[in-house]
């Protein structure tokens, strides 16, 4: 009987000891589970990899954001300069012509055409250089709503943009179009209405030469 009690008493402290409760395996797998990232189930694989697909295309969204941006950048910079070029073209040409009416005060064959003339193509190159720089303001309005969450706005931006470039085109044609069509001509026209009130036709000959610029250019 005694020993039938000890054994008893070992088979009992044995399955205390060595047995484990089924809860505590569960647990130990699920943790075992979510420190290795691993998907057990379907419902687990199934959210895994829409998170992934996230991850990719957020991945994807930033990299078209830099490339857009980058370019809007480079354009920003590139119209910049031709602005600067082309207002410091319009400035030598207005030099020049500056000279040739003053060849005339000189010689005493002063013509008022030809000075108002002058004050039309600055009010014309100041009109140019301030549509310019509103195009290139707004280009850079449209680089910074890139990104944006808002393509509604940035669509209006970016046909602003257009529009605006449009305009400086047409401001580039006005200068050109004056002075090939009006002002050399007038500027003709005076060289020789001088040449016949003067003895020598050597103020004729000087503003002649001044004249002689570079063709206006089209807007970039």
């Amino acid at each position: 009987m005694k020993t039938i009690s000890a054994l008893s008493i070992v088979v009992l402290f044995a399955l205390l000891f060595c047995s484990q409760p089924a809860s505590a395996v569960g647990s130990n797998s699920t943790l075992t589970s979510e420190s290795t990232g691993e998907a057990n189930t379907p419902q687990e694989k199934r959210l895994q990899n829409i998170n992934q697909a996230k991850d990719q295309k957020e991945q994807l969204k930033e990299k078209r954001c830099e490339m857009l941006t980058n370019r809007l950048e480079n354009r920003v910079q590139t119209y910049t300069a031709h602005r600067e070029q082309r207002v410091a073209e319009y400035a030598r040409i207005r030099e020049r012509l500056g000279q040739v009416n003053q060849v005339f005060n000189k010689y005493g064959c002063t013509s008022p055409t030809v000075t108002e003339d002058l004050n039309t193509f600055d009010s014309l190159v100041k009109e140019f250089s301030n549509t310019y720089q509103t195009f290139v303001q707004t280009l850079e309005q449209t680089r910074t709503q890139a990104c944006s969450e808002n393509t509604a706005a940035y669509a209006s931006t970016a046909k602003r943009t257009q529009e605006q470039l449009r305009l400086v085109r047409e401001k580039a044609a006005q200068i050109r179009n004056f002075y090939t069509r009006s002002m050399r001509l007038h500027i003709n026209t005076a060289r020789s209405e001088c040449k016949a009130t003067q003895e020598t036709d050597k103020p004729a000959t000087q503003s002649s030469n001044l004249i002689k610029s570079q063709p206006i250019k089209e807007a970039q």
